[in-house]
């Protein structure tokens, strides 16, 4: 199963998670529309809190970052 997921990885696009055979083939090029982007709230928050430690020392080794979904109220 791991071994499948790896292939699976290796085929899929990290910048838009398109498949790589599909979005890098010849006559596709300049056949794409891209629509408006959706942020990822939880992102956000993650983004400005990490802000806070860029001076830290080794912030890149800084990896769990949790995140929690406050409720309004009403």
């Amino acid at each position: 199963m791991v071994l499948a997921y790896l292939d699976y990885q290796a085929l899929v696009c990290s910048g838009c998670g398109g498949y790589l055979p599909e979005t890098t083939h010849a006559d596709h090029e300049g056949s794409y529309v891209a629509g408006a982007p959706h942020r990822c709230h939880r992102c956000t928050a993650i983004e400005k809190q990490r802000k806070d430690y860029e001076d830290a020392p080794q912030p890149s080794a800084l990896v769990v970052w949790p995140a929690e979904l406050r409720r309004r109220n009403g």
